[in-house]
C-alpha cells in the first residue's frame, strides 16, 4: 500500500520464503515466521496506514479517498481479519480524511486526520473496540494543524506537518512544508530518532563504562 492517491483498489498482501525479506529486528521474524513468502490475500480499497495487531491477527488500514459532501476527501478505517481474508469490516465510517496510522502502547490506533474545510486536522487515538476517537494533538504553537498556507494567499491550501514524537506523545520536532519537498526523508528521521534516543536512553552508547557495568551486573544476575 503506497502513500499516493489513486482510483484503483489496493491489494493487501501478507508475508508467508523469499530472499527479498530481510529481518532487521527479531520481532519481525515473530510476525512472519521462518518461511515467509508474499501472497495475495485480498483486494480492498486500501490506501495508507497499515497497522498489524497480533492479538487479533488483523490489519487496519485507511481507504482510498472519495469525494465528500464538500469535496473534501471521505475516508474510512477498515479492519481485515487475516484468519479470514474475506472478513473486512468498517471500524470508522467517516475518519476525517485519515491517512497514516500507527499502534500506540495501549493497543489503540494513532491516526493522522487531514481534516477538511470544516473539520480541523488533528492526531487522534481510536479505540479498536468501539471506533471512537479522542484528540491527541490538535495544534502547534497556537495554530491548527491545517491552518491556511500563508505563503500562497490565492489558493485554499493546507500545510502538511510531520511530527517526531518522544515517549508520552511529546512533540520533539516538527517538519512543516509543502508536499514531498516539505516532508522529512527516511535519513532525516533516522537522525532525529538517533538524537532522541541518545537523549532519553541511558544505555544508548554501550561502550560507556557505566553502561557496561550495568550490563555486566544484569548478566551476572541472570546467570
Amino acid at each position: 500500500m503506497g502513500d499516493r492517491q489513486g482510483t484503483g483498489a489496493g491489494a493487501v498482501t501478507a508475508a508467508v520464503l523469499d530472499p527479498a525479506f530481510v529481518a532487521n529486528a527479531p520481532g519481525f521474524i515473530e510476525v512472519i515466521g521462518e518461511d515467509p513468502r508474499l501472497l495475495l490475500l485480498a483486494e480492498v480499497d486500501a490506501h495508507e496506514g497499515p497497522v498489524y495487531f497480533a492479538d487479533e491477527n488483523a490489519l487496519y488500514f485507511t481507504t482510498l479517498p472519495r469525494p465528500g459532501v464538500d469535496r473534501s476527501p471521505s475516508v474510512q478505517i477498515k479492519r481485515l481479519g487475516l484468519d479470514r481474508p474475506d472478513d473486512v469490516t468498517v471500524l470508522v465510517g467517516e475518519a476525517r480524511g485519515a491517512n497514516g496510522m500507527a499502534a500506540d502502547g495501549e493497543g489503540g490506533l494513532i491516526v493522522c486526520e487531514q481534516g477538511s474545510r470544516w473539520q480541523p486536522a488533528r492526531i487522534s487515538r481510536v479505540d479498536r473496540d468501539t471506533g471512537e476517537a479522542e484528540a491527541v494533538v490538535e495544534g502547534w504553537r497556537g495554530l491548527r494543524l491545517n491552518s491556511r498556507e500563508y505563503t500562497d494567499p490565492h489558493h485554499d491550501a493546507t500545510v502538511p506537518h510531520t511530527l517526531v514524537l518522544a515517549p508520552g506523545l511529546v512533540i520533539d520536532k516538527v517538519y512543516v512544508g509543502y508536499w514531498f519537498f516539505g516532508r522529512p526523508s527516511a535519513h532525516q528521521l533516522w537522525e532525529d530518532l538517533q538524537d532522541l534516543f541518545r537523549r532519553i536512553k541511558d544505555d544508548f552508547d554501550p561502550t560507556l563504562a557505566e553502561v557496561r557495568e550495568k550490563w555486566e551486573a544484569a548478566t551476572a544476575l541472570a546467570a
